[in-house]
């Protein structure tokens, strides 16, 4: 069920994968304001790149030995930027609260925990 709930979730958001990492890093930014140096003006390319990752996890989320690796090179290549666990842990919270709100009419703690666990490094 971890895979097709993550799947389901990421494909109902097919047209509004944009509109959603908007949403996520302007909540992020808004509660975690020292983010935003930490990222370019123009969020354009950074978006598409968090849409391809994520794409790849909901695709992948049952071969936890796929993902696995490319998360833990996503979070050391984060590292010369001074992030660290808890940093991830707010990015993880966000993300997962802003992609329950876009997926409001089916979302449940079943869901909500399938990212959490998918997102564990």
């Amino acid at each position: 069920m971890h895979m097709k709930t993550l799947n389901a979730d990421w494909e109902a958001l097919a047209g509004q994968r944009m509109e959603f990492t908007r949403k996520f890093y302007q909540r992020l930014f808004e509660r975690y304001p020292r983010y935003q140096e930490l990222f370019p003006q123009e969020l354009d390319t950074q978006m598409e790149k968090m849409v391809e990752m994520f794409s790849g996890i909901a695709r992948f989320a049952d071969h936890i030995d796929i993902i696995r690796p490319y998360l833990v090179e996503v979070g050391f290549a984060h590292r010369r930027l001074g992030i660290d666990a808890q940093d991830v842990e707010n990015f993880k919270d966000v993300f997962i609260e802003t992609l329950g709100e876009l997926c409001a009419g089916w979302w449940n703690e079943e869901h909500e925990q399938a990212w959490h666990q998918a997102l564990r490094i």
